[in-house]
């Protein structure tokens, strides 16, 4: 997503057959589990400190791309950082993407109208190739509310 905007904002092809895309003043991305071991820098601390400069720098015109927020921590004080987060940005109205695998956050789409759940669809075929279980098989397609395929 973050490619396409900044390719349209090259004034370049994006892979579309129409795309409204407005302007951004700023990209904004939380991913990855990694540690600065250079620095001393723990993987929740440098989750935090991204997630701070984001909380400092968005503005409503700011495309905000989280991923996996919380995954350094227990669950329930991820869920605790996530929830707080997707408040904070529901406040500064920025265009937000939140991916997660925390299922309570998609509570917040009850309490806040402008929050909706999407998700990547999937499907279960078969034996997988080490003959445990089932094999997941992605449909690259964004369907809309949450995934329901949790066991």
């Amino acid at each position: 997503l973050a490619i396409i905007v900044i390719l349209a904002h090259c004034g370049c092809y994006v892979p579309a057959e129409e795309a409204y895309i407005p302007v951004r003043d700023r990209i904004c991305t939380r991913i990855g589990t990694s540690d600065d071991q250079e620095h001393n820098i723990s993987t929740f601390l440098l989750e935090m400190k991204e997630t701070a400069h984001i909380c400092q720098n968005a503005t409503p015109s700011s495309l905000i791309l989280i991923d996996e927020l919380g995954r350094a921590t227990s669950n329930e004080d991820g869920v605790a950082i996530a929830w707080s987060l997707s408040e904070f940005l529901l406040l500064k109205k920025p265009m937000a993407f939140f991916v997660t695998h925390y299922p309570q956050l998609s509570k917040l789409a009850d309490v806040y109208p402008n929050v909706q759940n999407q998700h990547l669809g999937v499907g279960l075929i078969g034996r997988s190739r080490e003959g445990e279980g089932e094999e997941v098989r992605y449909d690259y397609k964004v369907l809309p509310g949450c995934c329901n395929m949790a066991k």
